[in-house]
């Protein structure tokens, strides 16, 4: 599997074998390895991508809020519980 991130300049190619395009910072594959074969890949990438989902439509379905402010509001509650964490506030 050959793995390539795409960045603002341009896709930057990984060390796994077959073409995978994630956006952003691989942060769906904090800790990719090279050991990982093509399936374990997507398999993790799919449980990633559906517990977020699931995450978000609960919420918004629960806040009666559209998909988009339910993600906002899970971001924002992570940086804040972040940020009480590291005593920043």
């Amino acid at each position: 599997m050959r793995l390539e991130e795409s960045s603002d300049s341009g896709p930057t190619p990984s060390v796994l074998e077959e073409r995978v395009i994630v956006n952003g910072s691989l942060q769906t594959l904090e800790h990719a390895s090279p050991r990982w074969d093509a399936h374990e890949v997507l398999q993790k990438i799919d449980a990633r991508m559906t517990s977020a989902f699931t995450a978000v439509h609960e919420r918004a379905e629960r806040e009666q809020v559209s998909l988009r402010d339910a993600a906002y509001l899970i971001a924002v509650e992570r940086v804040a519980h972040a940020c009480r964490e590291r005593g920043w506030v």
